[in-house]
């Protein structure tokens, strides 16, 4: 599905904040305690008047340093660039931080940039993402193992399993 927009999809400014999710009972594991979320809101606008909204988050520590990376560097970088081009907004932010893309901060951060553009991709097409990303489909195409080169979609020896699982829920 191609998406057009009608409006200009040029990013002309980007704000992101940190805002704490206090939990209601503090969980632990054998590393650490969750005793609150910290989310990192991106927001961005577009020159043809679209806000878009991202978020991620972090179990109680790092969302300083999320922030941090975006406010210093991943968010200058944003403005200029098209949020109707998702993957190209995202490989220019990828590859601005090259030295630490893989890193948890950055893939963060990058995940929060991401979501405000698409939402403001989709905002702009007037479809929600889930039409965006491909919509709901009656069926799923499952790969068969005649796709894998075989010359059957089932194994004989599958089709024996199948026949005496059946035969045993009869009864």
């Amino acid at each position: 599905m191609t998406l057009t927009s009608p409006t200009d999809g040029t990013i002309v400014s980007a704000e992101a904040w940190i805002s704490d999710l206090e939990v209601e009972t503090v969980r632990t594991d054998a590393v650490q305690s969750f005793l609150k979320q910290e989310t990192i809101f991106v927001r961005l606008r577009t020159a043809g008047g679209v806000e878009g909204i991202g978020y991620s988050y972090t179990i109680g520590t790092g969302g300083a340093a999320v922030l941090s990376l975006l406010r210093e560097t991943l968010l200058d970088v944003l403005i200029g660039l098209d949020a109707n081009r998702p993957e190209d907004v995202w490989r220019t932010l990828f590859s601005s931080t090259r030295a630490t893309t893989v890193g948890l901060i950055t893939s963060l951060a990058l995940a929060a940039v991401d979501t405000a553009v698409w939402d403001a991709r989709c905002k702009a097409a007037g479809l929600p993402l889930w039409v965006a990303a491909g919509g709901a489909q009656p069926g799923i195409p499952s790969t068969t193992r005649r796709a894998a080169g075989c010359t059957s979609g089932r194994t004989s020896s599958s089709r024996k399993r199948s026949s005496r699982r059946r035969a045993a829920w009869a009864g």
